[in-house]
């Protein structure tokens, strides 16, 4: 991690021994919540870098690499490219993180993008095929438990904490349905586990929320760490279960995929460990100490805009609704109507 002069000049070294990148500048870039980035400007272009500590995360990273490079070799160039060492890898160690290297996009990040070009690079990439070495769902639910030990936790203060107490609230009106949502997971884990024709993709798990605009006007996907080869509902759960544009979706993805038919199982299983995911990060850095009222006001602005919206698709999945068949398309891009949460959260 560059955090010092000293810690600035070592990745300068290691650019240049490991990639033969002469660094003219070296700019921070965005700031993750587990990655540290930067953008290099340097003789031959511009590079973005990406340093992640040792660990789960650094495992994801490094399994997925290769297979975005594969990507790239086999058409799907809406996206960074990863940089091979000179040596021939994908990934270096800089003492306990290990570092990838990415031409740079000239674009912006956004949420604000065309919807039918989103989803026309989407169901693309559902139809690219390349190898996967072992990157492919195995339908863990392991985020079901961590949520239910943090919400027990949360549940469990008793301190006077006007914040935490806003949270305990909050989680008091979700708390009746989460033992019944962890079993609804463990249904649907075994159930598409025991499915042996299962439609797998290659999957991005958080497409809607990681799209670059180029400055040609082309849409790009950007972070990667979570490939998998997985059902397609991975990355489109969350606008198959949108009450104004599921039906629009399913349109638009179907001109790339024509006989794609959602699977209700996946979409529920896939909702639900975002959920579940949702409750853990969200609501941990609130209630463990030492977390500044910065920072903890932050993830609980968060928690109320993402937490509930899933919270209520959960329910309507569960009395029956399939957006994807019970709301007419309309026009592409409407807003949603007062009081309806505009997805992805």
């Amino acid at each position: 991690m560059v955090t010092t002069e000293a810690d600035g000049t070592r990745l300068i070294s290691l650019l240049s021994d490991a990639y033969g990148i002469q660094v003219d500048n070296l700019e921070p870039g965005e700031r993750g919540t587990v990655a540290e980035t930067w953008v290099v400007a340097s003789p031959v272009g511009r590079f973005f870098v990406k340093s992640v500590p040792v660990g789960r995360y650094s495992t994801l990273l490094g399994r997925a690499v290769p297979i975005q490079a594969r990507l790239w070799d086999a058409g799907y160039i809406q996206m960074n490219r990863p940089i091979a060492t000179t040596s021939g890898t994908l990934t270096v160690g800089m003492g306990t993180h290990i570092l990838v290297v990415y031409d740079c996009i000239d674009g912006v990040a956004t949420n604000d993008y065309p919807f039918e070009p989103y989803v026309d690079l989407l169901s693309t990439l559902h139809q690219t095929k390349v190898a996967v070495d072992d990157q492919i769902e195995t339908f863990d639910i392991d985020s079901a438990a961590r949520a239910e030990s943090v919400v027990k936790a949360a549940l469990a203060r008793r301190d006077r904490d006007p914040l935490v107490d806003a949270v305990r609230a909050a989680l008091e009106r979700l708390g009746p349905s989460l033992e019944r949502d962890i079993a609804e997971a463990h249904r649907t884990r075994l159930a598409l586990a025991a499915r042996p024709n299962l439609a797998m993709v290659i999957t991005h798990n958080d497409a809607a929320g990681n799209v670059m605009i180029r400055t040609d006007g082309r849409l790009c996907l950007v972070d990667w760490d979570e490939l998998l080869l997985a059902p397609p509902e991975r990355d489109t759960w969350r606008h198959l279960v949108d009450p104004v544009k599921a039906a629009a979706f399913l349109t638009c993805y179907r001109r790339t995929v024509p006989d794609h038919e959602p699977d209700v199982d996946a979409v529920r299983h896939y909702l639900l460990t975002w959920y579940f995911e949702e409750i853990e990060g969200l609501i941990s850095p609130i209630v463990e100490p030492g977390t500044t009222p910065k920072v903890r006001a932050r993830y609980w602005r968060w928690f109320q805009g993402s937490v509930p919206p899933l919270h209520e698709a959960l329910r309507r999945l569960e009395q029956g609704d399939r957006p994807w068949l019970d709301h007419p398309a309309g026009p592409l891009g409407q807003e949603a109507p007062a009081g309806v949460p505009q997805w992805p959260p």
